[in-house]
């Protein structure tokens, strides 16, 4: 919306360009025209504080168009409780704003937590029965979870196409969070100083390099150092 205070963009990037080509497009262009852009895409502004913030953000979201990546917000946010089976302080913890295309109220918004280090995406059992969700006939033989089908996940109203196959459990935060087995038919690419992820199709991402230790989990590192999962 304009004023760059929500949502981001139908389509989004993972690079911008640099060196005389950057510099002559922020001489050509005018702050009323990068934010017109901006503004028409979608994609947030609010922390861009200078004329050449504005250019870099309109080239990553130019170039991320072009390789039809999904840039979502990804707000950091604290719980008010604590996770289960901590004590303590409440957490803060990255969330994505989703919504369930197929559910018969697809126009509920709920946070769901970014878990990279979950393998399984899990939902709470009222959540499960408001959307509608149908068992998948997976579960676990003494009944602490079972596995639903979701249909068509949405993240910040953008339909990402993929369909969402959680577990239905108790829950480390309310009301639900997203694991590796929905992030894994993505080329991922989290940017967490700017509180933003991209979500681009399988096998677009290609300058990635393995973490030490960490290659059966498939998450890999940018060389610009923004994580990303492959």
């Amino acid at each position: 919306p304009p004023g760059g205070g929500g949502g981001l963009p139908r389509r989004a990037a993972a690079g911008t360009a640099g060196g005389p080509r950057r510099e002559k497009i922020i001489q050509a262009l005018d702050v009323k025209e990068v934010i017109a852009e901006l503004t028409e895409q979608r994609v947030m502004y609010g922390d861009c504080f200078t004329k050449e913030d504005l250019v870099d953000r309109l080239l990553a979201a130019r170039a991320a168009q072009a390789n039809g990546g999904i840039e979502l917000p990804m707000p950091y946010v604290e719980s008010g409780i604590p996770m289960l089976g901590q004590s303590g302080p409440a957490v803060k913890y990255y969330v994505l704003n989703a919504s369930f295309v197929d559910s018969p109220h697809p126009y509920d918004i709920l946070q769901l937590m970014v878990d990279t280090s979950s393998p399984t995406s899990i939902v709470a059992d009222d959540v499960a029965n408001r959307h509608a969700a149908k068992e998948t006939g997976v579960k676990d033989p003494s009944g602490a979870w079972y596995q639903v089908d979701m249909g068509r996940l949405a993240l910040s109203e953008q339909d990402t196409g993929a369909r969402l196959q959680p577990v239905v459990a108790n829950i480390p935060v309310y009301p639900g969070l997203l694991g590796l087995d929905f992030f894994a038919s993505f080329d991922v690419a989290f940017d967490f100083a700017n509180q933003r992820c991209v979500l681009y199709p399988a096998g677009v991402v290609s300058s990635l390099k393995a973490v030490d230790g960490m290659a059966p989990t498939g998450i890999r590192e940018l060389v610009n150092g923004r994580w990303a999962i492959e």
